[in-house]
Parts: structure tokens; sequence; C-alpha cells
């Protein structure tokens, strides 16, 4: 017997803007996006529970920019949670 469940899924990052050295060149130094945590939810519409994680990509990135990060994770669980509305 077949069973189908439709479901959403949802993922994102949070990143950070990390000055890096050029290699080549030690005065030039240019903007990157670093990931720092990794988001994902899983939703179905067949009435069970939603799963919502987040894991930590970047530990020393995580703590040094932990307000931001966590700001990111708030909005990414407002989000997510809004989909079981």
């Amino acid at each position: 017997m077949l069973n189908l469940t439709k479901s959403i899924t949802i993922s994102g990052y949070s990143y950070v803007e990390k000055t890096v050295e050029n290699t080549t060149d030690d005065t030039t130094t240019y903007t990157e996006k670093v990931p720092a945590v990794y988001l994902s939810a899983d939703v179905a519409d067949n009435g069970s529970d939603p799963h919502i994680s987040f894991t930590i990509q970047n530990k020393e990135l995580y703590l040094a920019n932990k307000k931001d990060c966590n700001k990111d994770i708030s909005e990414f669980y407002t989000n997510a949670l809004s989909l079981i509305e």
C-alpha cells in the first residue's frame, strides 16, 4: 500500500561578512560572506509535527557574531513556523 506525504522544505544560512587578505598581495583585502549557521525545516501537510533545526558550521565565527546569528535563527524559526498555520 502506497502512502504519500506532501511536505515543504526550506533551508538557509546565516552568513557573516569576513575581511580576508589576498594571498597574492598582502596589502589587498576583500570581504567574503562565510556561512556560520545552516538552517533547515520540514513541514508536512498531514498534521505531523514540523522538524526545524540549525547546525553551527563555524563555531568561532558563530561565537564572535552570536547576536547577528541568533537574530537570523529567530527569523528563520518564525518563517518556518508560519508554514504550519
